[in-house]
């Protein structure tokens, strides 16, 4: 699997990342979402993670952006949302799951075993 993450926090992701490459799989940060759509128009990640502050409208907008790129790429964003807010806020946008605000490798793991559920050829 490949993961991209939009973050200026790349310290927050150790654990995660270490996690990730363990596995086997592929884990790469970019500071910005135009860093992430230049990415996406070359080099298309199994999952965007979205670590940038950016809360409900803005959100949703940056997801559609990378939507119009590439419709296929699955999406995670990191949030301080309760749950039942987040699906609500999003609903349509066909976000995979939203992060902690420090994820750990428990949350690569999920991350991981959602991905391979939905692209079973990768296992």
């Amino acid at each position: 699997m490949d993961i991209l993450v939009a973050t200026e926090k790349e310290a927050v992701w150790d654990a995660f990342s270490h996690y990730v490459r363990d596995k086997g799989s592929v884990f790469t940060t970019v500071a910005t979402l135009g860093a992430v759509q230049t990415h996406l128009r070359t080099t298309p990640p199994d999952l965007i993670i979205l670590d940038i502050q950016l809360e409900d409208k803005a959100l949703a907008e940056a997801v559609i952006s990378l939507l119009k790129i590439n419709a296929g790429v699955h999406t995670a964003v990191v949030t301080t949302m309760p749950e039942e807010a987040f699906h609500t806020k999003t609903e349509g946008l066909g976000i995979l799951m939203s992060l902690p605000k420090n994820p750990t490798a428990k949350d690569a793991e999920t991350v991981l075993a959602k991905l391979a559920s939905l692209h079973p050829s990768h296992d």
